[in-house]
């Protein structure tokens, strides 16, 4: 799972065009990949809690919904 490193999901939106700040923590290795649909939550320590897709293309955000 990615934990992005944005305050709101609105944020992340605001970021289509440029890299993704994230953090994984999955325990199987890595799940980002410069281009495909990622699930992303907030982290932990914000509230409130909220979930995106990300689709990413040539390591760019391409669209979240």
């Amino acid at each position: 799972m990615l934990v992005a490193r944005y305050k709101t999901k609105q944020e992340l939106k605001s970021s289509i065009g440029k890299t993704l700040r994230y953090e994984e923590i999955g325990l199987f290795g890595g799940e980002f990949s410069h281009t495909g649909t990622f699930s992303v939550v907030s982290p932990k320590t914000h509230s409130p809690k909220w979930y995106a897709e990300v689709l990413m293309e040539g390591g760019y955000i391409k669209k979240v919904t």
